[in-house]
């Protein structure tokens, strides 16, 4: 169902973007935090926490009429190095625990401009796992890292909202909250997490030709 739903969204965008008259080329770069919700029944003390990460791409930001247009569609594709952590208790030990993913998202955003320099942006998004490993700390006195490629979900459906502002000619700043929506691993995974949504918060610096 997720996969037919962004079907849909991504050709439509591009039945769009083919009527389109112009198109601006760009790219961008920047910091973001990760955080999601764990139901794990037999931990104590969990925490959610905010772990850094980073991420960069491309896009390209289709006109219809001129280049003044107010709404606009634009399209990315943005690499992005994300960590789940969580810190616990268990057999009277503290524990963090990290899922740490390498991925591919491709959005597609309806985006419009309230003035020539600031506008607003939504969409749908497509991330594709490229690679993946799980890291434990503090369990029994130790560090466990484990690759998680067949146990993470090749695909992972999502949605993005954001705003970016021009600074200067085509430099921009950007804020935006990107939501992986459930399932992260795959269910019957053994010894895994099950996350809730997973929240990225980002912050950038991008640049428009």
């Amino acid at each position: 169902m997720k996969k037919l739903l962004f079907t849909i969204a991504a050709l439509s965008g591009l039945t769009v973007a083919a009527q389109a008259q112009h198109a601006r080329f760009g790219v961008k770069a920047g910091g973001m935090l990760t955080t999601a919700s764990r139901n794990n029944p037999g931990l104590t003390n969990l925490k959610n926490t905010f772990t850094p990460g980073a991420y960069a791409g491309g896009l390209v930001e289709f006109s219809f009429k001129s280049k003044a247009d107010k709404f606009k569609l634009q399209l990315e594709a943005d690499y992005s190095y994300m960590t789940v952590k969580h810190r616990y208790t268990v057999i009277n030990q503290n524990v963090d625990d990290m899922s740490r993913a390498h991925m591919l998202s491709i959005p597609v955003l309806a985006k419009y401009f309230f003035t020539p320099s600031f506008s607003l942006y939504a969409g749908p998004s497509a991330n594709l796992k490229l690679s993946s490993s799980a890291k434990t700390v503090g369990l029994n006195g130790g560090e466990f890292t484990t690759n998680t490629k067949d146990d993470v979900n090749m695909f992972q459906f999502g949605a993005m909202v954001g705003a970016n502002y021009y600074i200067y000619k085509g430099f921009f700043v950007e804020a935006r909250y990107h939501a992986i929506i459930p399932d992260y691993y795959k269910t019957g995974a053994p010894s895994r997490p099950e996350y809730g949504t997973i929240h990225n918060f980002q912050v950038g610096l991008g640049y428009k030709f």
